[in-house]
C-alpha cells in the first residue's frame, strides 16, 4: 500500500471519519477525530497512512491536506454567543463554524443560515465563516425544506429572459404546431395528474369500437418550445428535472410551460 492515498473523506456523527479511496477495490481507512486536520465530509483529501491493516482492523491514516472542499454552499442552526456566535452545520462535520463579530448578517440563535467558510488554516480551531443568508427560525415553516434546496443548490428562480420567453407563448395551438400531427382533440381526454399537481405532461383517452376499447396515451412534447441554444434550454438544463420537496415542488420548466 502506497503511503498517500487521496479520495473522499466520510466522516461519521460522532466525528471519527473513513477515506473512501479512488483506487478501485482498495478497503477504506480509518481516520480519528484528532487526525481530520481541517476536513469536512464529502470532502476530497489526501491521507497518508499511518498504521496498516491487520486482521480485522482497518488501516489508520491522517489527513495531511485538503484537496477540494466538497460543499460551495453549507447549511446549519446558529447559536449566538454574546458578540460572536456558532454554526452547527446540518448533516456529518467534524466542526462547527466559528462566526465573527459583524459575520452574522443580523441572525437570532436558532435561525438556519447559509454561510461560507473564510479560512480553515489551523487544525486546532474551529473554521471561521461568514453567513451569507438567513432562511429564517428553525420552527418556521417551510425553512427546513428550503435549507434543503439550498444544501443541494437546487436554483429556485429562473432567468427574467426565461420568463419572458415561457409568458409570450401562445396559449392557443396554432396551426404549425399541429401540421405534421395527429389531431386527437375530439376525443375526451382525461389527465392523470392529481388537482394539486404542478405540471400536466401526460393524459389519457378511451374510445369504444364494438366490443373493443382503443386506449390513447398523449405525452406533452414540450421540446416543441424548449429549441436548443435558448435561455429556456439553458436553465431546464441547468436543473435536469423538477425536484419534489415535502411540502412545494422546484419545477424544470417555468408555470406558462408546465
Amino acid at each position: 500500500m502506497n503511503d498517500l492515498i487521496k479520495g473522499k473523506i466520510k466522516i461519521n456523527k460522532s466525528g471519527f471519519g473513513f477515506l473512501i479511496p479512488e483506487i478501485e477495490d482498495m478497503q477504506d481507512i480509518f481516520v480519528s477525530r484528532e487526525d481530520l486536520n481541517s476536513a469536512l465530509n464529502n470532502d476530497t483529501v489526501m491521507v497518508r497512512v499511518v498504521k496498516k491493516a491487520k486482521g480485522d482492523y482497518k488501516a489508520e491514516g491522517k489527513v495531511i491536506e485538503v484537496l477540494e472542499r466538497s460543499d460551495s454552499v453549507l447549511v446549519g442552526q446558529y447559536e449566538k454567543v454574546k458578540n460572536f456566535g456558532f454554526v452547527i452545520l446540518d448533516g456529518k462535520h467534524s466542526h462547527d463554524v466559528f462566526i465573527p463579530s459583524g459575520k452574522d448578517k443580523k441572525a437570532k440563535n436558532g435561525d438556519k443560515v447559509v454561510i461560507k467558510i473564510i479560512d480553515f488554516k489551523s487544525r486546532d480551531k474551529n473554521p471561521t465563516g461568514e453567513i451569507v443568508e438567513v432562511l429564517g427560525g428553525i420552527n418556521d415553516v417551510g425553512v427546513e425544506i428550503l435549507a434543503i434546496s439550498k444544501k443541494y443548490e437546487i436554483p429556485t428562480e429562473f432567468k427574467k429572459e426565461t420568463l419572458d420567453f415561457a409568458r409570450s407563448l401562445p396559449q392557443e395551438i396554432r396551426e404549425e404546431d399541429i401540421k405534421d400531427r395527429q389531431d386527437f382533440r375530439d376525443l375526451f381526454t382525461v389527465t392523470i395528474d392529481g388537482a394539486d399537481a404542478k405540471d400536466f405532461d401526460d393524459a389519457i383517452s378511451i374510445d369504444r369500437n364494438g366490443d373493443n376499447y382503443t386506449l390513447y396515451v398523449h405525452i406533452a412534447d414540450v421540446a416543441n418550445y424548449v429549441k436548443e441554444k435558448t435561455d429556456i434550454n439553458a436553465d431546464a438544463y441547468l436543473r435536469g428535472n423538477s425536484v419534489y420537496l415535502m411540502d412545494r415542488v422546484i419545477p424544470m420548466l417555468p408555470y406558462e410551460l408546465s
